[in-house]
């Protein structure tokens, strides 16, 4: 085979700094770093006498969800059926704990007496679809949460007083 074109058969020529250096791929080669070694789980010191995200007491979910309060199941039911009185205790279980959070969020003592209470309004509407994947305050806070942004989001899109907004009057 004559020609122009390289033979297989042989091996390519390096260039000088590829001598030098040695090889031109692998590890030792200076630009790469060396292979990382693989990673191995650490043992606890005790041994594994506690549930991992693999072990049967996950999979029952016996170790993610702790026992229902029985006071809280009743109270959802009662809440279920549309229970004033329910709602009442409701309020006096989470509402320090709706109010702040309310306060935190909107910044101001009255807005957030006012979500407070339209979340009480929400949550009686929607008590009857409450599913119970999550626990009663988790889902009120949430409750609680979205009304303060929907009311933050409102504020900022809020026009004000056709009379503030007329050019005219500042002439």
């Amino acid at each position: 085979m004559s020609g122009g074109g390289p033979s297989r058969g042989l091996p390519k020529s390096r260039s000088p700094i590829q001598a030098r250096i040695g090889a031109s791929r692998g590890p030792s080669y200076p630009g790469r770093p060396a292979p990382r070694k693989p990673r191995t789980r650490r043992q606890p010191p005790g041994g594994r006498n506690f549930p991992t995200p693999h072990s049967s007491l996950v999979q029952k979910k016996a170790w993610r969800e702790p026992l229902p309060d029985p006071r809280e199941v009743e109270l959802i039911a009662r809440l279920r059926s549309r229970d004033l009185e329910a709602l009442g205790e409701l309020y006096k279980e989470l509402g320090g704990v709706m109010l702040t959070l309310a306060r935190s969020m909107m910044g101001d003592k009255d807005e957030a007496d006012d979500v407070v209470e339209d979340a009480l309004i929400r949550i009686h509407q929607a008590a009857p679809g409450f599913r119970g994947e999550r626990g009663l305050r988790t889902w009120t806070l949430r409750i609680v949460a979205n009304l303060c942004r929907d009311r933050l989001r409102r504020a900022k899109f809020k026009a004000g007083d056709p009379e503030e907004m007329d050019p005219l009057a500042h002439a």
